[in-house]
């Protein structure tokens, strides 16, 4: 028996139970992972309530380019940004730079390279329009859980970004292991903004239930300015959450991701001056590389997976 707790990424989602289906749907996809078939629980660590209003319209629970950038209207202005002061402006000011989103396309905002080239104009090869919104709802976001802004999604719903999110983590990692009582690997499988929140919670929370291996998928944790806001206790000598993470973790990527700037994480979060995280470089098709769908049709994630379900694949 093993569980996975899957924590989703960036942006509005559907709800819950339909998100979750969507991703094992998508893992057990041509001859993948198909989870219940060998004895493997999951969950999902949901949040999206926590910044918008209601869930996304769609039906299924993949991240694609139109989910990930079409959450709801107003979602990419910056006006939040206007009052901020000290820390939370230096950390504004220089993650857009990094972002790069109010950059001007020399072709156009309508302009759509071809996905089998290398730009050197940008090495995202999506319409500029689509990548600036996203890039603004990563910075929102990001922000407001690293600092703990104070939300309201909602007339009459406030919420502390960060300790609601947290709450709901360790809420869930306590259910689970819990559920599996001790009878096989307990993961965590984490995308985009997921992957911040799963590492904060597991290297920064004190009671932070243990876990024994995980996933890291197109994730931001490579970015300076987000490795800043998560001192004093990550370093880049003694990263590795060890308190909490009992075996290996497993970082997959595509250098072509908008939201992987700096994709490669085992230089940044060494254990004791090792380096222990496994960075697994993948190739997505198309023009949008963060999609999670497309991750899990990776053979090499599949495999990694496996392994540390300690499953053999057929």
């Amino acid at each position: 028996m093993a569980h996975i707790t899957f924590i989703h990424g960036t942006g509005n989602k559907p709800p819950k139970d339909v998100l979750l289906a969507g991703w094992e749907r998508a893992l057990a996809e041509n001859d993948g992972i198909a989870l219940a078939t060998n004895g493997i629980t999951s969950s999902m660590v949901y949040w999206a309530d926590v910044l918008y209003g209601s869930p996304a319209q769609e039906t299924g629970g993949q991240e694609s380019l139109g989910k990930e950038t079409s959450s709801e209207p107003g979602d990419d202005d910056l006006g939040w940004t206007q009052t901020l002061e000290g820390k939370e402006k230096e950390f504004v000011d220089r993650f857009s730079a990094v972002l790069n989103f109010d950059a001007p396309s020399p072709h156009g905002d309508d302009f759509q390279p071809d996905p089998s080239d290398q730009p050197g104009f940008e090495r995202i090869p999506i319409p500029w329009f689509i990548k600036r919104r996203l890039m603004k709802v990563l910075l929102r976001d990001v922000h407001h859980y690293l600092f703990n802004t104070e939300h309201s999604p909602s007339p009459g719903i406030t919420y502390h970004v960060q300790d609601e999110i947290r709450k709901r983590f360790i809420a869930q990692l306590q259910q689970d292991a819990a559920l599996l009582g001790g009878n096989g690997p307990h993961l965590v499988v984490g995308h985009s903004m997921g992957t911040v929140i799963a590492y904060d919670c597991l290297k920064r929370v004190s009671h932070c239930p243990p876990i024994d291996a995980l996933m890291t998928i197109g994730s931001p944790l490579g970015i300076d300015e987000v490795q800043d806001q998560l001192r004093p206790e990550w370093s880049k000598m003694d990263g590795y959450p060890k308190e909490h993470l009992l075996s290996d973790w497993v970082n997959i990527y595509d250098r072509l991701d908008p939201v992987a700037l700096d994709p490669t994480l085992a230089d940044d979060y060494q254990n004791d001056g090792a380096r222990v995280v496994h960075d697994r470089s993948v190739s997505n098709p198309g023009y949008w590389r963060h999609d999670l769908d497309k991750y899990f049709g990776q053979m090499q994630l599949r495999e990694a997976l496996a392994k540390q379900l300690r499953l053999r694949l057929t």
